[in-house]
């Protein structure tokens, strides 16, 4: 994701579908972001979404269609990098969910 001007970093929705992505890097100059698409692009490994961990307001994320999706634990591994998750693909984050994060990674 490129860098872009200074008066675009307030923004809190961000829509990245079906753009070819294949990382999130880059999306940490989205400070305020709440609510991020990035589904039907072409991430593939839990460390492309490591940018997740600088967004502290992140609510909302949807990764569908994406190869990590089909990675053993894959909600997991989201969690982890953005525990303020509220909603992962179109799913709410349940309680237990939350509780056995710790756990399974």
């Amino acid at each position: 994701i490129d860098h872009v001007p200074n008066k675009f970093a307030g923004i809190e929705t961000l829509f990245l579908s079906n753009n070819f992505l294949t990382s999130l890097e880059g999306v940490a100059q989205f400070l305020n972001l709440r609510v991020l698409s990035a589904a039907n692009n072409s991430i593939a490994y839990f460390v492309d979404l490591d940018p997740l961990s600088y967004l502290p307001n992140l609510a909302i994320l949807n990764l569908e269609y994406n190869p990590v999706t089909q990675l053993p634990n894959y909600r997991y591994h989201v969690l982890r990098r953005a525990p303020s998750l509220r909603n992962l693909d179109n799913k709410e984050v349940t309680k237990s969910e939350w509780q056995n994060c710790e756990y399974m990674l």
